[in-house]
């Protein structure tokens, strides 16, 4: 079986839930058989900000390259990043990681293809919203993104980053977010930041949820089971 290395501490939240995830998703496949193999090397999120402000994605992607080669040292197989944003490094990551990685946007773009959407609505930190990354992975498959407006793309960022980032998850933030999917038109909203299924998993929004972590975590388990 193949060993998972995952980068997490990119937001402490979600890495605790994407162990929680792996573990289901895994227990699912395999009953009875315990849980599955992971390593996780928590960074400091604080470090990897760093590089947001001046948009240096080369030096983000090699920060990031030597962090995964700590866990190919420690005898991961493959890897995943815990979160959507540092995806924006991919093109840069990829050809220098010394493991296979999962790309978050692609396993989410085959799922809503899987599910024959067309036109999705997409919530994250304001940089994934504005950022291409999105964009051009799911215009590969076909599928057209919408992003709030100007206003409402601060307001998410504000409340992502003040909030739900540091674990806090008040009711009228969502009906606040709650509020901005339905000014958008889509066959479904992509919860393009790993924080936002903890706000809005469990919640009937009317309308289909593309839950970006859960698909991350089921096709990383798909990966260790690989012959």
């Amino acid at each position: 079986m193949r060993t998972l290395g995952m980068i997490g501490g990119t937001g402490p939240e979600s890495t605790i839930d994407y162990y929680r995830l792996l573990n289901e998703e895994y227990k699912r496949k395999r009953p009875g058989e315990g849980n599955p193999p992971i390593l996780m090397n928590c960074i400091n999120y604080v470090h990897l900000m760093a590089y947001m402000e001046p948009r240096d994605w080369r030096g983000m992607a090699e920060m990031l390259s030597g962090e995964f080669d700590k866990l190919r040292k420690a005898g991961a197989d493959f890897g995943l990043i815990s979160a959507n944003t540092p995806h924006i490094c991919y093109e840069y990551l990829a050809p220098i990681c010394s493991i296979p990685l999962i790309n978050i946007v692609d396993v989410a773009a085959a799922e809503c293809r899987n599910r024959g959407y067309t036109s999705v609505a997409l919530l994250g930190t304001r940089l994934t919203m504005e950022s291409d990354f999105y964009r051009e992975a799911f215009a590969t498959s076909g599928i057209s993104v919408i992003t709030p407006n100007e206003n409402d793309r601060a307001w998410v960022n504000q409340k992502y980053f003040d909030e739900l980032f540091e674990g806090t998850f008040l009711d009228e933030t969502r009906e606040g977010f709650l509020e901005v999917m339905g000014k958008m038109q889509g066959d479904a909203v992509v919860l393009g930041g790993t924080e936002l299924p903890l706000l809005l998993r469990d919640v009937d929004v009317g309308v289909p949820l593309v839950d970006t972590a859960r698909v991350h975590c089921a096709s990383a388990v798909k990966w260790m089971l690989r012959a």
